[in-house]
């Protein structure tokens, strides 16, 4: 694996591991309050892309 993939991978893995932590405190909040949240929608996704590409590498 070259330097630069290494380098790629331990970035996504630090971002999708802040989404995440990010992501279980807005579980703790009220459902309702979390599906009318854009910013909480906003993050799943951008979780979802990060995980997507950390698997693509």
């Amino acid at each position: 694996m070259s330097l630069y993939k290494s380098y790629k991978r331990n970035v996504l893995s630090i971002k999708l591991d802040n989404a995440i932590r990010k992501i279980n405190r807005y579980c703790s909040k009220d459902y309702e309050d979390r599906i009318r949240n854009v910013g909480y929608n906003r993050l799943v996704e951008k979780a979802d892309r990060m995980a997507w590409e950390l698997v693509n590498l």
